[in-house]
């Protein structure tokens, strides 16, 4: 196995007996070169970074072979090859699951760079949440995408929690809070956000949320809140008490 990992072309010097190891005897492995009239036998290994793809195996019939400097470059160049095609299936793979996570979740995924102001991305799922398509989403400002009195609670959250962030980066908090969102049919929700810091390649700060509608659990909580005060108002105005 180290001989194929090596990269190295290398020849069989006692010939078939050696390359097949204990599987064919001596005598053999000579009668079937005599027949088919091999001369030398060599092999090298496709490989990268310790990482064996394949192996070639050359059985020759004529003059040895010399070229042995291009065939190890030769085959080099191909295991790199090899690599970066493996390397791109796989994270087309992982792309490929990662969409498929995005636009079959209910809630939605987003990240917006504070250095730009703008949203980087927002998953399709938008579209259910608010009406809009995720370009049309991405196109808003932060400004844009929620009520003033929702803006205005941000840009002061924002403002704590990223000085936070940024005096220690390591230390990841999760932070989660509820604002309200226009939607294009002019309807006003409720949403929660769950929201963390981040610093991307480019050193800039980022927010990477999830966003849920809460819409019917804020209904409930008021309907619960409005009968707590009937109760109250029908114990303080009862002349027997309850």
């Amino acid at each position: 196995l180290q001989i194929f990992k090596s990269g190295n072309f290398c020849e069989f010097k006692k010939g078939l007996a050696d390359f097949s190891g204990s599987q064919i005897p001596a005598a053999a492995a000579k009668a079937i070169e005599k027949l088919l009239g091999i001369k030398q036998i060599y092999t090298i290994g496709i490989n990268k970074d310790e990482k064996l793809f394949a192996t070639i195996h050359f059985l020759n019939k004529g003059a040895a072979i010399t070229d042995n400097e291009f065939i190890e470059l030769f085959i080099k160049q191909s295991g790199i090859i090899i690599d970066r095609m493996q390397t791109a299936k796989l994270l087309a793979e992982r792309e490929e699951k990662y969409r498929l996570i995005t636009e079959n979740a209910s809630d939605v995924i987003w990240v917006i760079n504070l250095t730009t102001q703008k949203f980087t991305y927002i998953s399709p799922t938008v579209e259910l949440l608010r009406g809009y398509t995720a370009t049309e989403a991405m196109a808003q400002t932060l400004e844009e995408s929620v009520t003033p009195e929702s803006f205005i609670h941000i840009q002061n959250a924002l403002k704590q929690n990223l000085q936070k962030f940024l005096s220690n980066e390591l230390n990841i908090e999760y932070y989660i809070d509820e604002i309200q969102q226009p939607c294009k049919d002019g309807r006003i929700i409720w949403v929660e956000v769950s929201t963390k810091f981040r610093i991307n390649k480019h050193g800039e700060s980022e927010v990477v949320g999830v966003s849920r509608n809460i819409e019917e659990r804020k209904k409930m909580e008021a309907a619960i809140r409005e009968n707590e005060e009937k109760f109250r108002l029908l114990f303080k105005n009862s002349p027997l008490g309850i």
